[in-house]
């Protein structure tokens, strides 16, 4: 019993030593990115342009999925025409769009998030409506 007791609480600590590990790791990724929005918040404003101050965070933002990335995590980011698919893709509107098969991706509103095959938020899209043919009278 003592055997199995002292095994019981190695593998709660190794588990637990594995997630910190795991956090650890993200965070080292993620810590160049916090200061880079330090830089950028320190600039002087009378001197910083919008179309700086827009690259500057575009910059940010690109450190920051490339960071998510080596971590597994991937952006779900369908293009205009693309088939729906109910897995990756949360359909939140309908939008004509000239080109657009009925039932397809005609605006991504807002991109989805998955880690390796698990899907931690679907792409919010609108999708083409079927098309339906102006009714005639009296047929």
């Amino acid at each position: 019993l003592a055997d199995y007791a002292n095994f019981q609480r190695r593998s709660i600590q190794n588990e637990r030593d594995a997630k910190e590990a795991g956090w650890r790791g993200v965070l080292h990724s993620v810590i160049p990115v916090i200061d880079h929005f330090d830089m950028a918040l320190g600039q002087n404003p009378e001197q910083a342009t919008t179309q700086s101050v827009l690259a500057g965070v575009g910059m940010i933002k690109d450190e920051l999925l490339r960071a998510l990335a080596v971590h597994g995590v991937s952006i779900i980011r369908p293009s205009k025409g693309d088939a729906f698919d109910p897995v990756r893709h949360k359909a939140i509107a309908q939008q004509p769009s000239p080109g657009v098969a009925p039932g397809a991706v005609a605006i991504l509103t807002r991109p989805g998030f998955a880690i390796g095959e698990r899907i931690v938020r679907p792409a919010e899209v609108a999708v083409a409506p079927e098309r339906t043919e102006d009714a005639q009278p009296g047929t």
